[in-house]
């Protein structure tokens, strides 16, 4: 796997999706949550199916802050990072309680 693809497995799997084959892993099917925006936004509109709302601000110092309300647990966390699409997949697998 990639650098960073690691990330994305785990996004995927936090989502519910499956990836795995007897081949093993399937990469041309998983988006590039981590690493770009149209990943991201895949993850925004994944998450919302679940649940789970995300948004992002930029921030001063060309940073972003991630945020997400879990709709169920009624909980909201922050964090931020230095690329939005990063950011965001952080904060989902923050909300999801998956440790990064």
């Amino acid at each position: 796997m990639q650098a960073g693809r690691e990330l994305d497995v785990k996004v995927a799997e936090a989502l519910g999706w499956d990836f795995l084959t007897e081949e093993g892993f399937k990469d041309e099917y998983l988006p590039y949550f981590s690493t770009s925006w149209d990943g991201m936004g895949s993850l925004v509109k994944e998450a919302r199916r679940i649940g789970i709302y995300l948004g992002i601000n930029a921030v001063p110092d060309r940073r972003y802050e991630a945020y997400a309300w879990d709709e169920v647990n009624q909980k909201r966390y922050e964090i931020c990072g230095k690329t939005a699409p990063l950011t965001v997949c952080l904060v989902f697998l923050t909300a999801k309680g998956i440790a990064i």
